[in-house]
């Protein structure tokens, strides 16, 4: 079975493979949960070939012997679909360049802070020399907040449990996908609530659970009727194949 480390969770001696995030909608829209500090219809992180990171703040403070994110921890896949992680010192405004090759990128962290006990700023982790931010840590949140994920090659994810919530008192059509490796478009699992409140699912019994096989993709989406903030996750028991 993998480490025990994020994006891991052991839990009664099972291990566990789990998104969570929030996206704000400034008016009837659909989209991925992955926020970027800006409105956006889609994750771009899905790429084909596996590249370096850089991790950059629009805050001085968030730099080494300063009093923001001193550090910040990468984890995700490389191009086997095998579990990586990187860790930058960061340098505030100036951004900095990995070594390690990411073809997945399944969480961002503050792994180490200064004084303020928090990212002073809001901290991109994007392709060195590129535009796509694969993950955002919003000033304050210490973690990346998006709902998608990429499961690890030899390994079988089964979803146990989705949800999402939202803010506002309109419509909401929530839906997780699922993309098989190297096989085609993506299918999807809907869910619906309506004029605001929560919707989730729950597999309470092992042959319940939607199977997603080794390196699928997996992506929660939402649409809302109106301007809204939708934070939602999904959590999955994962087993060696």
């Amino acid at each position: 079975m993998p480490q025990s480390h994020p994006p891991y969770s052991r839990v009664f001696g099972v291990d566990h493979l789990v998104c969570k995030g929030h996206v704000t909608f400034a008016a009837a829209d659909e989209g991925d949960i992955y926020y970027n500090g800006a409105t956006t219809a889609d994750y771009p992180g899905f790429i084909a070939t596996a590249t370096e990171m850089e991790v950059v703040s629009d805050q001085a403070a968030d730099a080494v012997g300063s009093t923001g994110a001193l550090e910040v921890t990468v984890t995700g896949l490389d191009a086997d679909y095998a579990l990586v992680k990187e860790e930058f010192a960061m340098a505030g405004a100036t951004a900095v360049a990995g070594t390690v090759e990411f073809l997945r990128v399944l969480k961002a962290e503050v792994s180490d802070v200064g004084t303020g006990e928090v990212n002073a700023g809001n901290i991109q982790v994007r392709e060195v020399d590129n535009v796509p931010v694969m993950a955002y840590i919003p000033a304050g949140e210490g973690r990346s907040q998006d709902c998608v994920l990429t499961v690890p090659a030899g390994y079988t994810l089964y979803v146990a449990h989705w949800q999402m919530s939202i803010n506002a008192l309109t419509t909401m059509e929530s839906y997780y996908m699922t993309r098989k490796y190297d096989a085609g478009g993506w299918r999807r699992h809907t869910g619906y609530a309506y004029l605001g409140g929560q919707q989730s699912h729950e597999a309470i019994s092992p042959f319940w659970h939607p199977k997603v096989t080794e390196k699928a993709d997996v992506r929660l989406r939402v649409a809302v009727g109106a301007a809204a903030k939708v934070a939602g996750y999904v959590a999955g028991i994962l087993v060696a194949n």
